[in-house]
């Protein structure tokens, strides 16, 4: 991570952890290697043969040979530069939950792709020519399903077969991840539903109050004896 200077817009990657981050392969650098070191030695082996075959360095021509050369020179150091940034730049980084893209076109032009594991539907590794079989690296696309699909293609990285199946654990993996949560909210709410029912039913199972206090009081005022009827005697209905 200490090598990754460029940061992604609206998607944080504290947190998660990073699964693959890699450059790509260097030998997919090797043509531009060869074409750069052929053309500075281009002059080196052009310039004795004309001073061999004229005299075209004893005349007023030298000072704008001596130039053409230099700027010559200067450009293809240029061009070399920006070359060895695009490819040195052009970052592949695979976190447990997105693939982020960084791909570097010049000094000046660079552009960030995030693509989330989970839509993710399928993914391909290939190894086309002879250099990418010599050392094993080639090309990787991982497509998305749906209405809006999305591709992202991961050029000349290392081992690309690994990295397609890697990719593709992961997402099974989130699946797997996403499935349990929501298995495990189902059966909170399952549970809840059966504590409100259980509540319920207790409700309706209590006893209703008890009205044994009023009819014992009304049957104690039945068996009181007025004084009135003591004092005119007779029966007395109790």
């Amino acid at each position: 991570m200490a090598e990754y200077h460029f940061p992604v817009p609206g998607h944080e990657i504290e947190g998660e952890k990073i699964i693959i981050f890699t450059h790509k392969h260097w030998a997919a650098f090797l043509g531009p290697i060869i074409l750069g070191f052929f053309l500075l030695l281009m002059p080196i082996i052009a310039l004795p043969i004309l001073a061999v075959n004229s005299d075209v360095f004893s005349t007023a021509w030298r000072n704008v040979i001596i130039l053409s050369t230099s700027i010559y020179y200067l450009l293809i150091v240029n061009i070399a530069l920006i070359e060895w940034i695009s490819f040195y730049y052009d970052i592949v980084i695979v976190t447990e939950r997105k693939i982020i893209d960084i791909f570097q076109n010049g000094i000046f032009d660079r552009s960030i792709s995030v693509l989330p594991i989970l839509r993710i539907q399928n993914t391909t590794g290939e190894i086309k020519g002879f250099l990418p079989t010599l050392f094993s690296y080639g090309d990787v696309r991982a497509e998305t399903a749906g209405e809006d699909s999305q591709t992202i293609s991961l050029s000349s990285i290392p081992n690309p077969v690994e990295v397609a199946s890697k990719i593709m654990e992961l997402q099974k993996k989130l699946i797997a991840e996403e499935q349990r949560e929501k298995e495990s909210l189902e059966g909170e709410g399952v549970l809840k539903s059966k504590m409100a029912t259980v509540s319920q039913v207790q409700e309706k199972l209590k006893p209703p109050q008890s009205s044994a206090p009023a009819e014992e009081k009304e049957e104690s005022e039945e068996g009181k004896i007025d004084k009135e009827q003591l004092e005119k005697g007779g029966e007395i209905k109790l």
